[in-house]
């Protein structure tokens, strides 16, 4: 069983009660740095690539299953991080695990009310048939999870103590006045296990030590939800940035360490808003990443700095709260939930599917307005500017690059590759004079890289830099999609305002989720585009939406057109220059009509382009969607592709009008394909991870089953669905004889070196086309029936 993770009380006890024999993965140890190369690529975060160290140990020790349960919700209202949905994948196509080696259950309590069936199947597996005892074994595990939160808070103990069966309040190693209170934050599986466990011990001998499970979980849900829809953030997360804010916001500490594992996608969303509000209350922050490469001396000298200036500064509550007539005491260091207002279930009355709600639902009072002061469409926070647009806390006035009063506020949209083609247009009809950003350029990346957290994913390093150029330009709203799920792209808008405004930018970034089921999300979507349109006529809406899908309709078969024509067009690069006069000819249409015209202009000028007989070699291009239609980040690929010497043809699918026709549109057609693609990936990922990571997957399959020459996936650094995609990958290369190349995207990714990699990889694939064609031709040789009269010559 793999422990160290916060679920280990309910493993423990979900195994005990099903009288089933089990081994615990050992304590961290240094020796788990040699298992690092278990992970069958480098981008997965240290702390997953520990967890394939645990299970090859207990493979080693004996064990003949693994338990290793996926975790998808622990609550109503969020996900958990898409690296532990793909976990136990992740696990069995890194460590070669046949299906009867793993034991992998599903938590899944937001979108599957039926979850613990896969826990009584878990239980068949390890030969308990008796469903009752299987379900209360689940029940009890619940139950054991809620208890050890509630201890853990109550007695102010860490994670290890808790799985040590431990009870006993921690002792204060320091006393006096002058010793600091340092708020450790972070994930149990980073601060105990190989990499961050140093830290606590570290930490602890300054003075006290609080981590984020010693704060009561009520009272750090109930902080978290002072953020627009902070209830939407994963679960742990949500917890750490609580928990995180209590106690910065109660002046309970001196400063406060936050230690994330390189490359954690959730970590650089909340990592933010932890500093911000640390710089707010005047309180040290000190952010530590850990991996590998980590040196203990090096963590050593950064924590006694720290220290140092933290020692004696005085920075926590001048008051402290005082225990009411009947109250319990409470822990030291930690107000209890109800000197703050906060009201608590109680010890063993934790509700362990209960979403945390503390008045209301999703952040509502009873009377149903927002505790935080926001809108019920979540486009603003905690404060209005004198304009009354949303303002968050501590704000500053708009700076030297922020829109001058000169010049007159439009309102802009971010695009990426050939978007904003079609959205012009609907933005022209609606009567609204919308910017729109330039072309993606170094320029506009650097620029976003300035303000952008350390490990966010590139697509919002680059939305950043077009949300500066815009502001410049005088936007003062800007529009972009979101939608609050598995992915960080959820969380884009909000901390980029933040982080805008924080520059002295004034600007509010309106995020447009889908407006489906009507019912529920109507009303909201249609505020948030009347910050961007106003109110136009509904015809206005009805013939803009309709120019707007033709351009986006007649721009798919255009480059579908195209990658046809790179691969056998005579000249190279005809077929380049075809395509941007039939950008530049859409772009000025204005009706329907037009921009047929300038589509039919366009397939007749490609007809008459000279054709090679050569054939070429098929490849299909998946990953995730931004970083496949943005050109200037994946370094126009598919052109790259088009004009190599070996003639390549490209495919791909993920576009954004198919993206419409699944998810917005739902044609029967693209419902069905999007069907085939999950049962393809089935056998290697189960789950949805998040993004596109499934469909990486599920893709790739089919790619081999079409007898296509090879794949590449293309996905941003850190981001998490396609991390988990990429390690199944090599998989499924293995298991389905199908070349795959994973290319990973930054701002530092040098078109040279793609290039580079590219034309290797067109070289293999033409090398093992070519191999096959000749065993083809002897093998048809062979079987040859020979002539009358000539046998045995």
């Amino acid at each position: 069983m793999l422990s160290f993770y916060y679920l280990f009380p309910m493993y423990r006890t979900f195994l005990r009660e099903l009288g089933v024999p089990f081994v615990e993965s050992e304590a961290p140890a240094a020796r788990a740095l040699d298992g690092l190369s278990l992970s069958p690529t480098d981008e997965p975060c240290p702390s997953v690539k520990t967890a394939f160290y645990h299970c090859r140990m207990l493979l080693d020790r004996g064990c003949d299953v693994l338990f290793v349960p996926a975790l998808v919700s622990l609550g109503r209202t969020n996900y958990c991080c898409p690296k532990m949905m793909g976990l136990p994948d992740m696990i069995k196509a890194g460590l070669d695990l046949r299906p009867e080696q793993l034991i992998s259950p599903v938590i899944d309590v937001k979108e599957n009310s039926n979850w613990e069936k896969s826990w009584v199947e878990a239980a068949y597996a390890l030969g308990v048939k008796d469903r009752k005892v299987a379900l209360r074994a689940v029940k009890g595990g619940w139950a054991a999870w809620a208890d050890a939160r509630d201890s853990m808070a109550r007695h102010q103990i860490p994670v290890p103590r808790m799985m040590e069966g431990s009870s006993d309040e921690a002792s204060e190693k320091s006393s006096g006045c002058n010793r600091p209170v340092t708020g450790l934050m972070g994930h149990a599986y980073v601060l105990y296990d190989v990499f961050g466990a140093g830290v606590l011990d570290l930490v602890s001998s300054f003075g006290k030590a609080i981590t984020p499970e010693m704060v009561p979980e009520e009272a750090a849900l109930a902080e978290v939800r002072t953020i627009f829809e902070g209830e939407k953030l994963w679960a742990f997360e949500a917890h750490i940035l609580g928990a995180s804010f209590y106690l910065l916001r109660n002046r309970l500490v001196d400063g406060i360490v936050f230690v994330s594992s390189f490359s954690c996608g959730p970590a650089s969303i909340i990592e933010d808003y932890i500093e911000d509000e640390a710089d707010r209350q005047g309180i040290p922050f000190l952010g530590l990443v850990v991996d590998e490469h980590a040196g203990h001396l090096g963590l050593l000298t950064r924590i006694e700095t720290f220290m140092d200036a933290t020692t004696g500064a005085g920075t926590r509550r001048a008051v402290a709260p005082q225990s009411r007539p009947g109250q319990q005491p409470e822990a030291p260091g930690i107000p209890s939930p109800q000197s703050r207002g906060v009201s608590s279930p109680g010890r063993g009355k934790a509700e362990p599917f209960a979403d945390g709600e503390v008045s209301g639902r999703d952040g509502n009072s009873e009377d149903g307005s927002r505790r935080d002061g926001r809108e019920q469409d979540g486009s603003g926070p905690l404060q209005r500017d004198a304009d009354g647009r949303e303002k968050p806390p501590g704000a500053g006035s708009p700076g030297t690059l922020a829109r001058g009063p000169e010049v007159r506020s439009r309102p802009g949209v971010l695009t990426m590759g050939n978007l904003y083609i079609p959205l012009k247009a609907l933005f022209h009809e609606c009567g609204a004079d919308v910017l729109t950003p330039p072309e993606l350029s170094d320029r506009l990346v650097a620029l976003g890289r300035e303000l952008a957290p350390e490990f966010i994913c590139y697509p919002m390093v680059a939305l950043l830099g077009q949300c500066r150029e815009l502001c410049r330009a005088g936007a003062n709203r800007i529009a972009m999609v979101m939608g609050k799920g598995r992915c960080r792209l959820g969380w884009y808008a909000q901390v980029m305002e933040s982080l805008l405004r924080r520059a002295g930018y004034d600007v509010e970034v309106v995020g447009f989720d889908s407006p489906f089921p009507w019912t529920e999300r109507g009303s909201a979507f249609l505020r948030q585009a009347q910050k961007i349109v106003g109110k136009p006529a509904a015809r206005a809406v009805f013939g803009g939406a309709s120019v707007a899908l033709t351009k986006l309709l007649l721009l798919e078969q255009a480059e579908e057109m195209l990658r046809e024509l790179r691969a056998y067009e005579v000249p190279r690069g005809a077929g380049d220059r075809l395509y941007m006069g039939f950008l530049r000819d859409l772009d000025a249409a204005s009706s329907i009509g037009a921009c047929t015209r300038a589509f039919g202009r366009f397939r007749r000028e490609c007809a008459e382009v000279p054709k090679t007989g050569e054939p070429a070699v098929t490849v299909s291009i998946v990953g995730e969607i931004y970083v496949l239609n943005e050109p200037f980040v994946n370094k126009d690929i598919e052109r790259v592709l088009g004009s190599l010497q070996e003639r390549v043809r490209v495919k791909r699918d993920l576009t954004v009008m198919n993206w419409l026709k699944r998810h917005i549109m739902a044609v029967p057609s693209s419902i069905l394909h999007e069907m085939r693609v999950k049962r393809a990936a089935a056998p290697y990922l189960r789950l949805s991870v998040g993004g596109h990571g499934l469909e990486s997957v599920g893709e790739s399959v089919l790619a081999a089953r079409s007898r296509m020459d090879g794949v590449i996936h293309l996905l941003p650094f850190t981001c998490m669905p396609e991390i988990v995609a990429q390690s199944i990958l090599v998989k499924v290369t293995e298991d389905l004889d199908i070349p795959i190349l994973s290319l990973v995207l930054s701002e530092q990714t040098g078109a040279v070196g793609l290039k580079t990699r590219l034309e290797a990889f067109a070289d293999l694939l033409w090398g093992r086309k070519r191999s096959r064609s000749k065993r083809a031709e002897r093998y048809s040789v062979s079987l040859r029936p020979q002539l009358p009269g000539r046998m045995g010559e």
